[in-house]
């Protein structure tokens, strides 16, 4: 596929859905590197800014992670998940972490977590990218 210019959808989203693409289909797969900003300018006839805000939105939907002078790359997936098994009567919610808990927990901007609450016990957070939570069945 390629970026269609005369598309009601800017550039900069069809390219997110092109990455998007390859990644779900495995053609991009965990831990390997995104395309350089270089390369996908090229190979699209795209802006820099473009490529940016492309790679923008697949990082908050935790996708990829950025490293500093060392490009983007995709995160790994659900199968590669922790799996933490509820205690009956556990609440959960969603939240986005502050600066310090993504630091602690170790998860890319846009990642949000799972705080699991049990009456009595202190609050567990879970960073949702790498955790998935179980419901014991009644059976």
């Amino acid at each position: 596929m390629t970026i269609d210019p005369d598309s009601y959808e800017p550039a900069y989203i069809q390219l997110a859905g092109l990455l998007r693409a390859a990644i779900d289909s495995g053609e991009l797969a965990p831990g390997q590197p995104v395309p350089s900003e270089k390369t996908l300018i090229q190979q699209h006839g795209v802006a820099r800014e473009t490529v940016r805000r492309a790679i923008s939105i697949l990082r908050a939907e935790g996708r990829v992670q950025t490293l500093a002078g060392r490009g983007s790359y995709v995160r790994g997936s659900a199968d590669e998940a922790e799996v933490v098994t509820l205690a009956p009567g556990s609440r959960i919610s969603s939240r986005m972490p502050s600066p310090a808990e993504r630091r602690q927990y170790g998860v890319a901007e846009g990642v949000p977590l799972f705080v699991v609450e049990l009456e009595g016990q202190e609050a567990q957070a879970y960073p949702a990218d790498r955790v998935i939570l179980e419901v014991p069945s009644l059976t």
